[in-house]
């Protein structure tokens, strides 16, 4: 089974505190039309391996994913899992969580294990806070809590971005901590949101906490961060997820268009041009 696991971008970053060692987050999610692909194959034997450029080998998220659900529901078949990786790794697009929650869903086909969709939710809540998100059919989500909290929520129109990847990796436990140092966690929360929503309404609630704490730690963020606002024309700019990648948020195609031409990129920086997707377009 040939899988496209679709990139996320936080449009809406929000810390409310902390549960133990977890942070509480308010965060509103779309997809983008950038993927990673997935080959998954089922084995007669109960290994499971995952080939991946990355070569995390047991400490990577498809492994951990794979072998959660073996475990959990005591199967005794395995899996061999190809990850082919366009999105970059530690840029806060969400591959990992996408490639661990596709995997999730195709082995709960493949080994016709025929578990509800819940099931299949508490299996990736247990792998990480992100995955849950990838179990949604919608073009936009807002998540709460430690990602158990899921509403699914609908775009007025397609949006469109441009994304600047400043060659650099950003690990999310270091941002989280940077954020506990730097900041004073006072923090509000959008206390309501139209079940439809477009650009303009998206544009006045941009904002990630994560953003002041890591560009000032890591100057490539803080570099992009610049780079793209001088060139967004001023639409909205901001970093998604933990980065360290950085988004310009465009309300037309041409818009985008004119950024990604006026945009002075540094050596070592990727950029890509895309739009959001409802996730059911062309994920598992």
């Amino acid at each position: 089974m040939v899988l496209n696991t679709p990139a996320k971008l936080n449009l809406l970053l929000k810390i409310k505190g902390k549960s133990g060692s977890f942070h509480n987050l308010h965060s509103l999610v779309c997809f983008v039309d950038i993927f990673d692909e997935i080959d998954i194959l089922p084995t007669e034997s109960n290994e499971i391996t995952v080939e991946s450029k990355l070569g995390l080998g047991k400490d990577d998220l498809v492994y951990r994913a794979a072998d959660t659900l073996q475990k959990f529901y005591g199967y005794n078949g395995g899996a061999k899992i190809r990850v082919k990786k366009s999105i970059p790794a530690g840029a806060g697009l969400g591959g990992a969580s996408s490639d661990a929650a596709a995997s999730i869903k195709a082995l709960n086909k493949l080994w016709e294990l025929n578990l509800p969709k819940h099931d299949l939710v508490k299996v990736a809540l247990i792998c990480g806070s992100d995955l849950p998100l990838f179990f949604e059919d919608s073009t936009l989500i807002l998540m709460g809590g430690r990602g158990e909290r899921i509403k699914p929520l609908n775009l007025f129109s397609m949006l469109y971005f441009v994304i600047v990847y400043p060659g650099i990796q950003v690990s999310t436990k270091s941002a989280y901590n940077w954020y506990d140092r730097l900041t004073t966690g006072k923090t509000a929360t959008i206390k309501h949101l139209p079940a439809v929503i477009d650009f303009d309404a998206l544009s006045r609630i941009i904002q990630n906490d994560l953003q002041l704490p890591v560009a000032f730690m890591v100057e490539p963020v803080q570099k992009a961060i610049e780079a793209l606002s001088a060139a967004a024309g001023g639409s909205p700019v901001f970093m998604t997820g933990s980065g360290s990648s950085v988004v310009g948020m465009f309300e037309n195609k041409k818009k985008m268009e004119e950024c990604f031409k006026n945009l002075k990129m540094e050596a070592g920086w990727n950029c890509f041009t895309t739009h959001s997707i409802k996730l059911s377009e062309k994920f598992c």
